[in-house]
């Protein structure tokens, strides 16, 4: 009985680090896509690792606007801070948060 219970508990274990092998999203539009395609239910947890590119005071002092960069992308932090301002809405979307 108490071995079934190791059992399956391993069994589980592994279930989930196959689950977090197979998941491994490695870009915003990933997550995007699987939040839109698989509705997540409670207990899913999806994390970002992102750094802040950019902040401002919006002009009617009403907020702040934050742009984040999906964090793989600090080694490459000069190149960023070059490339990104020059692609419009569209094209920036897959790269921010």
């Amino acid at each position: 009985m108490a071995i079934d219970l190791v059992d399956r508990i391993r069994d589980a274990v592994l279930r989930q680090q196959e689950e977090w092998m197979t998941n491994y999203l490695t870009c915003i539009e990933d997550n995007r896509e699987f939040i839109t395609d698989r509705t997540p239910t409670a207990g899913v947890e999806l994390t970002l690792k992102l750094i802040c590119y950019s902040s401002e005071r919006l002009t009617a002092d009403n907020g702040n606007r934050v742009v984040l960069v999906y964090y793989p992308a600090h080694l490459e932090f000069e190149d960023v801070s070059k490339d990104l301002p020059n692609l419009n809405d569209v094209n920036r979307k897959p790269f921010i948060a």
